[in-house]
């Protein structure tokens, strides 16, 4: 179906190839074409959203630089040394050690 805008003419509903996808898989997942088509609709808004999100971020942190602070970056690994250490079988744990310790 098409509708004329000023000589214009745009499709208002999916092609008939859409259509019967979309009957196939209401089939199979038992719900009616209105339900799958307002899970669509919610999906869409979902993904348009988070990209109005994503835009807002970097306009706040997009001048921000993105590296971590080196006293941080290296108290984390060492926490994180550490946290395996004692995760690690007994054998394994000279071998953490001398791996950190770059030997």
């Amino acid at each position: 179906m098409t509708r004329s805008h000023s000589g214009y003419e745009s499709r208002c509903l999916p092609a008939s190839f859409e259509i019967k996808a979309a009957e196939r898989i209401t089939k199979r997942l038992g719900m009616s074409r209105s339900q799958l088509y307002a899970r669509a609709v919610e999906a869409f808004v979902k993904s348009y959203r988070g990209g109005e999100i994503r835009e807002a971020l970097e306009a706040v942190y997009g001048s921000e630089p993105a590296a971590v602070d080196p006293v941080i970056d290296s108290l984390q690994a060492e926490a994180l040394r550490e946290e395996w250490e004692r995760a690690a079988p007994v054998g394994l744990r000279s071998s953490i050690r001398s791996t950190a310790e770059g030997r």
